[in-house]
Parts: structure tokens; sequence; C-alpha cells
């Protein structure tokens, strides 16, 4: 061959390698994306549910220490404030307790590990302590909540708020306000973003509205020089049966350690 031409050939190929590289690159990262979505949508394994299991209680049990002992009068006293540390990349992992509202720098009420998919809709699974009970929920949008306390089934959330007893009997109900932590309301003319959601909503069992649930307001990227004040979980009506305590700190639970927790993460 011309001694020119292999030149220019060899010129060439030099030019195009950055190319090549930037090719490579980008077909090794479209690899990766394709790779993330199917972990995050594939089914976890019968094995791989028991393993993410023990690491929960595990994770739950190092906070243990952190509680103060339950008592009926606890219920009132719980707050929408946690304090959490969280790993968030395929799936949001969050270890972290449920503060005392009259007390928020003392011995905490609840422990918990939240284990969801890393995306908009809570997806996955919440272990939850006192030192009297545990909670367990398994959490999927379309299918509802299911709950366990002590190793037992106890009930259900259907997506539509209905309550559902472990027989699958409905027994009451309690929705959730709809849409998004964030929106926008207007100011002197200015947008900016706000949390529109209502702050509360009824929890009504065997025909009574029993309590209301707090719903705090989620302030995405807020920096406040004033101390901020949270509300109770929970507004009680009445003195609650043993039946309607446990649904409503199973409830709580679940709005604090849970819908409330990843908002706050996800917005920040």
């Amino acid at each position: 061959m011309n001694p020119e031409a292999l030149s220019d050939i060899l010129n060439l190929l030099i030019c195009l390698l950055p190319f090549c590289f930037l090719a490579v690159a980008g077909l090794a990262m479209l690899a990766l994306m394709v790779w993330i979505l199917r972990r995050m949508h594939r089914p976890k394994s019968d094995a791989e549910l028991a393993r993410e299991a023990q690491q929960m209680h595990a994770k739950v049990e190092g906070l243990m220490k952190n509680l103060r002992p339950w008592s009926p009068d606890a219920l009132s006293d719980l707050s929408t404030d946690w304090n959490a540390t969280w790993s968030k990349f395929t799936r949001l992992n969050v270890k972290g307790t449920i503060l005392s509202l009259s007390e928020p720098k003392g011995g905490h009420w609840v422990a918990f590990n939240l284990n969801t998919r890393a995306a908009g809709h809570l997806n996955g699974r919440l272990l939850a302590r006192t030192t009297a009970q545990t909670f367990f929920y398994n959490i999927n949008p379309k299918e509802g909540v299911t709950i366990q306390i002590n190793d037992a089934p106890w009930g259900s959330v259907q997506p539509d708020g209905t309550l559902l007893d472990a027989a699958g009997q409905a027994i009451g109900s309690t929705v959730r306000p709809a849409g998004t932590p964030i929106g926008f309301k207007q100011k002197v003319g200015v947008n900016y973003i706000h949390d529109n959601r209502e702050r509360e909503y009824s929890v009504i069992l065997r025909g009574q509205v029993i309590a209301h649930l707090t719903n705090p307001r989620v302030t995405p990227l807020a920096i406040s020089l004033k101390k901020r004040q949270f509300p109770p979980a929970l507004t009680l009506n009445n003195t609650p049966s043993e039946e309607e305590a446990t649904w409503l700190l199973a409830l709580a639970i679940l709005q604090v350690a849970g819908y409330s927790t990843q908002a706050k993460i996800f917005t920040n």
C-alpha cells in the first residue's frame, strides 16, 4: 500500500478514536440505565424478601435503646417530627425514630426502617416498633397497604382508603389528601412553591369519626431562621378503645414514617 495512503488511514482512525470512545461510553450508560430500571421493577424472590426483612429488623433493633416505654398517653404525644438517616439510589432506605411532641429532645416513641423504591409513590416495606408492639407494612400503590402487628395479620388500607380487618371485612375508611407536595401559590404577584394539600384527614371506624391524622406541610428546599413547630401526628375525638388505639397508631406510623418521610426526602 502507498505509504501516504496508509498514513491518511491512520490519521483518520486517530481522529475517529474519541468518537468511538464516546459511542462505547454512551452504550455503557444506556446498558446501566436499562439494568437499573429492570432491577427497580423486577419482583423480589422469597429469599431476597426474607433477607431484607432480617436487615430491617436489625436496623430497628439498633434504635430501640432510644425509645421511651410506651403508654396509653403516648398516642396523643406522637409528633410528626422524626430523626433519620437515609440512602437513596435505586431504592430509598430510611432508618429513624418518631419524636415525642412534649419532649422532642428526650426519648422517642417509635423506631422505624422504610425500604421503598426510589420513585414518586411509596412502594415497598416499612417496619416500626414501639416498646410494646411491632408493626410491619407491605405497601403497594395499586393494591394498598397490608398491616401485621406482632407477626399477626391486622388488616389493610385499600387504595381508595377503605379499612379492612384481618378477615377482609370493611370496618371504616381514611382517605389521604390527593396531590403532590409541590404546588404553586401566588403572593404579591409572585409564584412560589407551596404545599397546597389538606393538612389533615379523618379516620372513620365502625361508623364513627374517631380521630384526624395530620398531613404535615412539606416545604421544599426551605431554610428558616425560625424554629419550626411540629403538629401532633393525630388529634383524638374521644378516648379510643384498644382496637381504635391500635388502628390509629398503625395509621399514624404509616403517615409519619412512610408518606411524610418519603415526601420530605424527595423534595429536599
